[in-house]
């Protein structure tokens, strides 16, 4: 078995269904949140903005993710990157068409890799991006995630 797809069956093993986003150790507080943007993610990504509601958590409950939950957006999560690490303090998130996938190719919007747990609405610490049609990551500060 190759290391990746060891890497994924760990990953996915640990991803469990919640009723309730208060089940999560961090970033438990928000059971949905909205995701916004003013600026050239939201002329490149329209469907990766909009309304998200908790839909699991990995790690045990430790961390949350979200689906989309707009009619209008084909579906699309709000999750923690596939190398994130809480053990090394190292989880960025990131908006793809799957919740647990290796292939980063599905991810249209992220975070800049940077150490420590925040949860995607925290107002200070994270630096938002999008992907450009050459694939290219760029900085938009006009993402935002609201907890609603």
């Amino acid at each position: 078995m190759q290391p990746a797809s060891r890497f994924l069956i760990f990953f996915t093993f640990y991803a469990t269904s919640l009723a309730s986003a208060s089940a999560s150790v961090h970033c438990g507080q928000c059971e949905r949140v909205i995701i916004l943007a003013t600026g050239p993610a939201a002329t490149e990504h329209p469907d990766s903005l909009g309304l998200y509601n908790v839909d699991g958590s990995f790690w045990e409950n430790m961390i949350p993710f979200f689906k989309s939950r707009s009619p209008q957006v084909l579906e699309k999560f709000l999750t923690v990157h596939p190398y994130a690490n809480p053990d090394m303090d190292y989880v960025p998130w990131i908006i793809s068409d799957h919740f647990s996938s290796l292939d980063l190719s599905h991810a249209t919007i992220r975070t800049q890799d940077r150490g420590g747990i925040l949860c995607p609405w925290e107002p200070q610490g994270l630096v938002w991006e999008y992907k450009t049609k050459n694939g290219d990551w760029e900085v938009d500060s006009s993402i935002k995630v609201v907890c609603n």
